[in-house]
């Protein structure tokens, strides 16, 4: 991609700082689960998931999507952070007390009453993100993504600390929210040592006002993830109960490894990119292509390796108590591929100015995971919530796609065939690991045996795809290089 100004350059460096986090951040949060997992009981980490539950859809509804308004803005923002800043605060304040209000409600609508304590003392996180400097919206519109990284990483490694101390002393749901709470705290503090802009409490209405003709799509939206991303664990809350809700949400973060992670920082990168090229529509489509073929060429393995591989990861990783968790983990493992593809679109809308066509298709999708939900989990449990999610995203995807092809101005043949080869290879990569399990020789049942599995599958799928790849056109050896030499040039 010949962005200029050395656009490009800053763009593959910032996906490297993000990715680079994003795996370090992902080495500490599995350690940090496979401690807990074996500390605490599947209820414990069922009644976390209420209190985040409780408190993501008050914070969703009532996001303000100031920050990626004033990351999508071309002009000097400079006028607008103080307001920005000062309505964060009004709001997380104002959230807080109104979680107090919801605890008690809440911890009855999900018949459990040992949530309550914890749904108010989460609030606290909220308090503390308004509070955080507005200077560092800047790190993803300028691509600094190197600042970012200590800046976001600070507040990790306090969430994981906290976790394994308290762990070990408390071994009770109360740990998960006290970690949680310490990351929220130390990330405050660590934007105001790593940025130096210093916000004041001033409202300026119009320049909120100005914000918020962007920002209110970002509502809509947010409104419409949050639905998409939690509220099918409302229903098994409510149905199933606190256990099994433990159950799936440690299904739920196994599963959706590929659509958080590899999505998270594609998006990081891609909106302030993207925002400065939304008026040069090649250089853009192109761009695209590439950030669909590399999150396809990562999310999809990843979703056919947990699909494989779930009985050994969750009896390695997790012990036997977690076993109820695998039916629905591998269904959530095939969804999670489908929405790392619709992360990829987002950004475009975003950073073309066009959010109220992902609102749109947003509707859509949660339009038809609320029509199957209800009935999956009534009749299978978790496993049918898993199946609803993962057939809800199908009919989206292609919805998302279609909208980014005619921003793009793409041909329809362009992203199917970034999607069919490494499908293709993902299929041919289960092959020998099936025949490995159903022949004896080799169990998984024990870290080396699960490890051979898991490198059995890679090996199959590189091979593949360097073999095959180049008789298909498929190449993801140049997007390598031009990233060496990317960095060469800084």
């Amino acid at each position: 991609m010949s962005a200029p100004d050395g656009l490009l350059n800053k763009a593959v460096r910032g996906g490297l700082w993000l990715f680079s986090l994003r795996m370090t951040q992902q080495i500490l949060i599995i350690i940090r689960l496979v401690i807990l997992a074996r500390l605490l009981s599947p209820t414990d980490f069922g009644l976390m998931g209420i209190a985040l539950l409780t408190m993501t859809v008050i914070e969703s509804l009532t996001q303000t999507g100031f920050d990626v308004a004033l990351i999508q803005r071309k002009e000097r923002t400079e006028q607008y952070l103080d307001s920005a800043w000062t309505v964060g605060v009004l709001r997380g304040l104002a959230l807080f007390g109104i979680l107090q209000v919801l605890a008690s409600p809440a911890a009855k609508f999900f018949d459990s009453p040992d949530a309550e304590v914890l749904i108010r003392a989460i609030g606290l996180s909220l308090v503390f993100r308004g509070f955080l400097n507005i200077g560092t919206v800047y790190f993803r519109k300028e691509l600094e993504f190197g600042r970012q990284f200590a800046f976001e990483f600070s507040g990790r490694l306090a969430d994981f600390v906290v976790a394994v101390v308290a762990g070990l002393i408390l071994k009770n749901a109360l740990v998960l929210v006290l970690a949680y709470i310490s990351g929220d705290l130390i990330r405050v503090v660590a934007s105001y040592i790593i940025h130096p802009y210093r916000p004041r409490l001033r409202l300026e209405i119009r320049k909120a006002r100005d914000l918020f003709v962007f920002g209110k799509w970002i509502l809509g939206s947010s409104s419409l993830v949050f639905f998409l991303n939690r509220g099918e664990k409302a229903f098994v809350g409510r149905i199933l109960g606190a256990t099994m809700l433990g159950f799936y949400e440690m299904a739920y973060k196994i599963s959706n490894l590929s659509a958080t992670e590899f999505a998270l920082v594609i998006s990081q990168v891609t909106i302030p990119a993207y925002s400065k090229l939304q008026e040069r529509i090649g250089i853009l489509r192109e761009g695209y292509l590439r950030v669909l073929q590399v999150t396809a060429f990562f999310s999809i393995p990843i979703a056919g390796l947990i699909v494989v591989l779930a009985p050994e990861l969750t009896r390695v990783l997790l012990g036997e108590k977690w076993l109820a968790a695998i039916p629905a983990m591998r269904a959530l493992a095939l969804g999670g591929a489908l929405r790392s593809i619709i992360a990829t679109t987002g950004p475009v809308y975003m950073g073309t100015g066009k959010p109220r066509i992902m609102a749109k298709y947003q509707t859509v999708h949660l339009c038809i995971l609320a029509a199957i939900v209800y009935p999956l989990t009534h009749y299978w449990g978790i496993l049918g919530t898993a199946i609803a999610v993962s057939l809800a995203a199908v009919i989206p995807v292609g919805l998302f796609l279609r909208g980014v092809m005619r921003i793009t101005e793409c041909p329809v043949a362009g992203p199917l065939r970034l999607l069919a080869f490494p499908t293709g290879a993902t299929l041919v990569a289960c092959v020998p690991v099936i025949a490995l399990k159903a022949s004896g020789v080799v169990a998984g049942a024990s870290s080396p045996q699960f490890a051979l599995l898991a490198g059995c599958y890679a090996v199959t799928y590189l091979a593949f795809t360097h073999l095959v790849g180049r008789c298909w056109g498929y190449r993801v050896t140049p997007l390598v290089r031009e990233v060496i030499n990317s960095i060469r040039r800084r």
